[in-house]
């Protein structure tokens, strides 16, 4: 079950750091501690030096557990529109607002924290999964500059989600910014922009 309570602590220590594109070295380390404490092997790709970025692309991989089976990829970004210096996030009644003149930096630390609350679930409730990979890219709010960079030899997974959109309860299966992908989708695809390939 989803500790909701640790969900909400994670977005406000999340949201509570600037991370502006070019800028996401302070989220980038904070990222590294909390995926490694989770037991993690990170790797930090060249992109930060490709595009003049405090950072480059994390990959974490965390080994399978009671489960053979492929690797499944949970990715997301850690940069965020501006403004955002000197965000202060506020949760009350349930919602999460910037105190202020900022943003308040959910896209993406809402898809980031999904992720970290989903594997602390696998490891509190030792669920069986095979192997994971997360990508938690740079730079995606100015271009997906981080995506384009990213070393896809190191990405051994076919299947996975990346989580960053708006509502809940629903899958997008393309999306117009996406970058060309080859792949395949099942399921009822009625939400969808256009139809998957």
């Amino acid at each position: 079950m989803i500790n909701k309570k640790r969900l909400a602590e994670e977005f406000i220590r999340q949201a509570a750091i600037a991370s502006p594109s070019f800028r996401e070295g302070e989220i980038s380390r904070y990222l590294i501690e909390r995926l490694e404490a989770l037991g993690a092997e990170i790797v930090m790709d060249d992109t930060a030096g490709e595009i003049g970025g405090e950072s480059g692309n994390l990959i974490a991989y965390f080994p399978a557990s009671g489960r053979e089976c492929e690797p499944f990829m949970l990715s997301a970004h850690m940069d965020t529109v501006e403004p955002v210096d000197g965000v202060v996030p506020v949760f009350k009644d349930g919602v999460f607002t910037s105190q202020g003149d900022t943003v308040l930096g959910a896209d993406d630390k809402a898809g980031l924290c999904e992720i970290i609350e989903a594997i602390s679930v696998l490891k509190d409730q030792q669920i069986p999964h095979g192997p994971i990979e997360v990508v938690i890219t740079v730079c995606e709010e100015i271009g997906l500059l981080g995506a384009k960079h990213l070393d896809l030899s190191r990405i051994r997974s076919r299947r996975g989600l990346a989580l960053d959109t708006n509502g809940v309860d629903r899958v997008i299966g393309s999306r117009v910014g996406a970058l060309g992908h080859r792949g395949g989708c099942e399921g009822d695809q009625q939400n969808a922009p256009r139809p998957c390939r």
